[in-house]
């Protein structure tokens, strides 16, 4: 068959698969990679997916922190690769895979930063995947963005986790603001500082957070919901 468009690459006919009998090879980062596809057209944009995660990839490999993503969906890419890949089993690692790249990869609020992500975002994103999809992979969305987010508050020291099962309809704001003006008043010189309030040890309910406590007032936390 004839070579990929502008020479990259070579288009071939497979015999044993029917249903994507044309594979398409190409050479990406210095190795060779394969797609298959009913049509050269398909084959072309499943290699320009592949092409483009693999870049990503590549760019995330010479990150050392989680801070350095300038957006959301490189923060959780990152996030996934380096804190979860040895973690979780194949198919679980895949599954969340998967909810990355249709959900977040794809969606507008992939190209978010994360600190101006709040909760009307993430309703929006979880209300994107309940319009296609089951309520277990929306309780699989929503597990994931709780861990993603733990993660990214916790990184910093100066930061308190909170868990009880009555934050369901707890004054979040108000008991954050009140713990802030008591650690304030310490005069300890805390500059970031965050509270996870937590439904239980993996339920994630708000972060409540302020940029640098030592100058700002404790009035001016804000608090995201999840």
């Amino acid at each position: 068959m004839a070579k990929g468009i502008y020479g990259e690459g070579t288009f071939s006919k497979v015999a044993n698969r029917p249903n994507a009998p044309i594979r398409y090879r190409k050479r990406i980062l210095g190795k060779y990679v394969s797609v298959y596809g009913k049509s050269e057209r398909e084959c072309i944009k499943k290699m320009k997916e592949k092409e483009a995660q693999l870049h990503e990839k590549e760019k995330l490999m010479h990150l050392t922190d989680i801070e350095q993503c300038a957006l959301f969906k490189d923060a959780v890419l990152f996030w996934l690769e380096t804190y979860k890949k040895g973690k979780l089993k194949g198919r679980s690692f895949d599954r969340n895979m998967q909810i990355f790249h249709t959900y977040i990869e794809e969606m507008p609020i992939g190209r978010m930063s994360i600190d101006n992500i709040d909760s009307n975002d993430i309703q929006s994103l979880l209300n994107e995947v309940a319009g296609s999809r089951s309520q277990s992979t929306v309780n699989k969305a929503h597990g994931l963005l709780n861990q993603f987010f733990k993660h990214y508050y916790k990184r910093d020291s100066n930061n308190l986790t909170l868990v009880s099962d009555t934050f369901e309809s707890a004054d979040l704001q108000s008991i954050a603001v009140d713990l802030g003006t008591q650690i304030k008043a310490l005069d300890l010189g805390i500059q970031y500082f965050s509270i996870a309030f937590q439904k239980d040890d993996s339920t994630l309910k708000a972060i409540s957070s302020i940029d640098d406590l030592s100058t700002q007032e404790p009035s001016e936390i804000t608090t995201n919901t999840y």
